[in-house]
């Protein structure tokens, strides 16, 4: 049986916590993650549209041990 696509979704409405944005991240297993250190939301959201939010994604895969 083939293994199931392994998933990370992002909350698409970054979170301000303190001063900060966040970018939440959830796992297929329900694990979340925040993504930190945006100054504003704008920069939060133009994150979620960039390569370096596939990066990010890509790298925590493979981390996990995903073959990608």
């Amino acid at each position: 049986m083939a293994q199931p696509e392994p998933e990370i979704t992002f909350d698409p409405f970054p979170r301000r916590i303190g001063l900060e944005w966040r970018v939440i991240a959830t796992y297929q297993n329900g694990q979340k993650e925040h993504i930190t250190g945006f100054a504003s939301q704008a920069e939060a959201l133009e994150w979620l549209a960039s390569n370096s939010c596939q990066a990010w994604r890509m790298a925590r895969l493979i981390a996990r041990g995903y073959a990608i």
